[in-house]
């Protein structure tokens, strides 16, 4: 029989360092999420099994850098909805999803503004996403669910909430966001003189 651990028994008789996890009150009374802003992030997972969903691919993102301070080692999730093959305009609900995944290689440098690739899709393209670098512009989404009794909760989403909040590290359009120079020059993005 395997041993309880702390969190089963609620930490009885557990010594715990809340020192270790946070330096300061700021740290206790922030929100788990980000504010708004622009942040340099790199591709942490890409889960494409389609076991949550046929045909989405989520994606978690960590944030290195940005134009809020301490921020860095917090998550967003972004999520490639599958085109939606009962919309009322397929071919519409197609070119959007192709919009979104080509803004996507952009920002990550996978093409060149004016290319237009031929890419087979699998768990292995998704994969190869991991790693990679981009600016996100992160929005805050107030959000609202009703549970089966009728109970209302409300919550704070943050987001990268459209295609046009990914942008490519170097990109003139966020000349002003902070970025992580060596996480940018192991990547790739930056060379050795600090050019981007």
């Amino acid at each position: 029989m395997p041993e309880p651990n702390a969190w089963d028994t609620g930490f009885q008789d557990e010594e715990v360092d809340f020192g270790s996890v946070f330096r300061d009150e700021e740290e206790v009374t922030s929100p788990e999420y980000p504010p708004e802003g622009l942040y340099h992030v790199t591709v942490q997972s890409v889960d494409s099994s389609g076991e949550k969903f046929p045909g989405a691919v989520f994606m978690v993102f960590e944030i290195l850098s940005g134009n809020v301070e301490g921020q860095a080692g917090k998550s967003l999730r972004w999520v490639v909805w599958a085109p939606k093959a009962d919309a009322k305009n397929p071919a519409a609900s197609k070119k959007r999803w192709q919009k979104d995944v080509l803004q996507l290689m952009l920002a990550l440098g996978l093409r060149e503004p004016g290319e237009f690739p031929k890419v087979v899709f699998n768990t292995a393209w998704w994969a190869s996403l991991e790693g990679r670098q981009c600016i996100v512009r992160v929005v805050h989404v107030e959000k609202t669910t009703t549970s089966e009794s009728g109970r209302k909760s409300a919550w704070v989403s943050a987001e990268i909430s459209r295609r046009d909040d990914f942008f490519a590290i170097g990109s003139e359009a966020v000349a002003g966001v902070v970025i992580d120079k060596e996480a940018a020059t192991l990547g790739g993005y930056i060379g050795e003189e600090g050019d981007i």
